[in-house]
This record gives C-alpha cells, sequence and structure tokens, in this order.
C-alpha cells in the first residue's frame, strides 16, 4: 500500500545514511585543516581522499529511487553532477586554504579537476534526457520539441445555469 506524504522505511534510511557519510566529509575536510597541529601531515593525501570519497558516496545515496526508472536515473545523474561539482568547488577552497597556510596541496587530488568538470557537464546533460516534463522533450528525438493537447471543454448541467459560468454560444 502506498501512503501518500509518507516516505518508505529504506527512503528515510538512505536520506541519513547520506546525512553520515556528509558528516563525516566535513570532519575530515576539518582535520585536514588542522592537520599539522595534529600530527597528520604525512596522511594528508589520504584524508582528503576519504574526504571526497564520502562526500561522492552521500550524494549517490540521496538518488530518489521510488517514483520510477526515468525518474531514478535522472536523480541519479543530477545527483552525480552536484557531486562533481561539490568536489571540484571543495578542491579549489581547500587549495586556496593551503596556499594561506603556505601549505602544499596535494596534485593528486588537484589535477582532477578538468576530468571532474567533464563529468559534471555530461552527467548534466544526460540528466535533461530523463527527467520528466517538457524540459526532457526537448532533447529527445521524438520529432517535434513541444506537443500541445487539445482539451476539452467541460460539460457541467451546473455551469450552463450559472450566470458567471456560462459558455458563450
Amino acid at each position: 500500500m502506498i501512503e501518500i506524504g509518507r516516505d518508505s522505511r529504506m527512503s528515510l534510511a538512505t536520506r541519513r545514511i547520506a546525512t553520515t557519510l556528509g558528516g563525516i566529509s566535513a570532519i575530515l575536510a576539518l582535520v585536514w585543516l588542522i592537520r599539522g597541529p595534529l600530527g597528520l601531515q604525512q596522511y594528508s593525501t589520504s584524508i582528503l581522499l576519504a574526504g571526497i570519497g564520502f562526500f561522492f558516496l552521500g550524494r549517490v545515496f540521496r538518488t530518489e529511487t521510488n517514483s520510477g526508472a526515468g525518474r531514478a536515473a535522472a536523480s541519479l545523474l543530477w545527483n552525480l553532477t552536484w557531486g562533481f561539482v561539490g568536489i571540484i568547488l571543495s578542491i579549489w577552497i581547500l587549495g586556496w586554504v593551503a596556499s594561506l597556510q603556505s601549505d602544499v596541496y596535494p596534485t593528486v587530488v588537484s589535477s582532477r579537476v578538468p576530468v571532474l568538470a567533464v563529468g559534471a557537464i555530461t552527467a548534466g546533460l544526460s540528466d535533461r534526457h530523463f527527467r520528466p516534463g517538457p524540459h526532457s522533450c526537448c532533447w529527445s528525438h521524438h520529432g517535434r520539441s513541444w506537443s500541445v493537447r487539445r482539451a476539452k471543454a467541460r460539460t457541467d448541467p451546473q455551469m450552463d445555469s450559472d450566470p458567471l459560468h456560462r459558455r458563450r454560444r
């Protein structure tokens, strides 16, 4: 039985997992920022890669799967897009912070920005194909981009007797 207005237990569980993974990612970003006083300088790249991985997994777990396959694919691609964009922004911001601290940002991480940008653009454009509604038909090859259906007039006997809603003939 489907209950309107309530989420399934699986949906709530994946949302909690996504939130937890995002929180772990934020904690790892803070640990990376204060890695010098903590004595974790040699684990700088590992901390960054783990934080980026948890952030990306958190975005993937935000996929809405309870509304059909097309909407699930669109949701996954949209979350991948924002995952890539979030990683690019975090690389730029943490690289800027590293330069303020007179520290070297790991090139193994910063060299991946162009690949992540291509991934974000590809996932974002692919999302448009799976998204339901008038926006998705613009990218399809199924004929005209917009189809307008002719609506039938309402035939309600009570409307004919009401002078405000009387149809003109």
